[in-house]
């Protein structure tokens, strides 16, 4: 078995869910759980599955692109991220959405 401390530190990594996270009517959502890692992600020739909690909320209402902040939340991931690792996460709307969210 793969321990995390013999990873090369990595800037970014992808977590793809085995499974969809259902997403209130309010447009909060979370999951606890396993994730898989591949080998181009631990930059190694293993893949690996380690525990993950993910939780936040969609944002509701008027949308600007590039200016509306489209999900908060947090992440805990501590065999995967280093102590320094935000755990706190916003991203902003990028795609097509003009309008009404919601």
């Amino acid at each position: 078995m793969l321990d995390p401390n013999e990873l090369t530190v990595i800037s970014t990594i992808q977590i793809k869910l085995a499974t969809s996270i259902p997403i209130s009517p309010n447009g909060s959502f979370s999951f606890s759980g396993n994730v898989t890692l591949s080998p181009g992600q631990t930059q190694t020739t293993m893949t690996f599955s380690q525990p993950v909690t993910l939780k936040g909320c969609f944002y509701r209402g008027s949308v600007i692109a590039k200016k509306t902040t489209a999900v908060t939340g947090t992440l805990s991931a501590p065999s995967i991220c280093e102590t320094a690792t935000p755990v706190h996460f916003s991203t902003k709307w990028y795609g097509p959405v003009t309008g009404v969210v919601g």
